[in-house]
């Protein structure tokens, strides 16, 4: 598998996808970089600025944390390559950027989770999430690291125009014997249309050599439908397609209350089509 890359702003939320990202690359046998944005004063001024600090000061107090977060980790793992990476700028924008320069299999990131003051939308992992063409994997604070036995798959019964973009889920799944559970959500049962049918036929011959069931459940509200069926079935990891016009695109352009309820309590993936 091809290396994890794992923003982190130091933070208790990103120390806790550290840790997650620490345990998933063990266990696939991969590496990890450690990638962190510090943000460049800037000052709206006429005259020339002096900065308080410059940008090698700032590039140096950055790297010298992300070595002693490295070297923690080296300290309690063993045969883990962990490398680190710093650069200023915007942390969305950089951490795409970064996703770009190399073959990266997945990016992980933190959250606040269910109940917390600050919600997944309009935060940076949803802008990454949104815009990277990497799998972006979203680990709420107090998720502690756990194998995934059971994956759910929001599917919205629509082409998969890159099947390629789902190895990461195939990938998780034969790593980890995972079943996948395919779900729909719909606001009643209605007599399928081809291209339902035909997107239902592709997503179960991707899924073929991976343990899997199609279910349909019906609900007015698609966020609610998924909660209550997680509510109902434990699981492990949730996966989403953000596609253009699609699902994600409707949450985020909803409403306020809308965007505010719905805060992921299990690790979250975010695929791309």
């Amino acid at each position: 598998m091809n290396p994890i890359l794992v923003a982190t702003d130091f933070s208790a939320i990103a120390d806790n996808a550290v840790k997650y990202a620490v345990e998933l690359a063990k266990i696939m046998n991969t590496s990890i970089t450690l990638f962190h944005v510090f943000h460049i004063p800037v000052m709206a001024s006429d005259s020339p600025l002096v900065l308080p600090i410059s940008i090698n000061e700032l590039e140096k107090d950055s790297l010298d944390l992300l070595k002693n977060l490295r070297t923690d980790i080296i300290n309690t793992t063993t045969n883990l390559q962990v490398d680190i990476e710093t650069q200023g700028g915007f942390a969305n924008d950089e951490i795409i950027k970064m996703s770009k320069r190399s073959t990266y299999e997945l990016i992980v990131m933190g959250i606040m989770g269910r109940g917390k003051s600050s919600p997944l939308f309009g935060s940076t992992a949803t802008s990454v999430a949104v815009n990277a063409t990497t799998p972006v994997l979203i680990i709420p604070l107090e998720t502690s690291f756990k194998k995934p036995e059971k994956i759910v798959f929001a599917f919205d019964f629509q082409e998969i125009k890159e099947p390629r973009h789902m190895n990461i889920l195939l990938t998780l799944a034969k790593f980890f014997d995972a079943k996948v559970h395919v779900l729909n959500i719909v606001e009643k049962i209605r007599k399928e249309h081809i291209e339902q049918t035909l997107a239902g036929m592709q997503v179960d011959d991707i899924l073929y050599n991976t343990r899997h069931t199609i279910s349909t459940q019906t609900n007015e509200d698609t966020i609610q439908g998924i909660e209550d069926y997680l509510k109902k079935n434990e699981s492990e990891l949730l996966v989403m397609i953000k596609r253009r016009h699609g699902f994600f695109d409707w949450l985020l352009h909803n409403s306020h209350t809308r965007k505010m309820a719905f805060h992921t309590s299990i690790p979250l993936l975010i695929l791309h089509d």
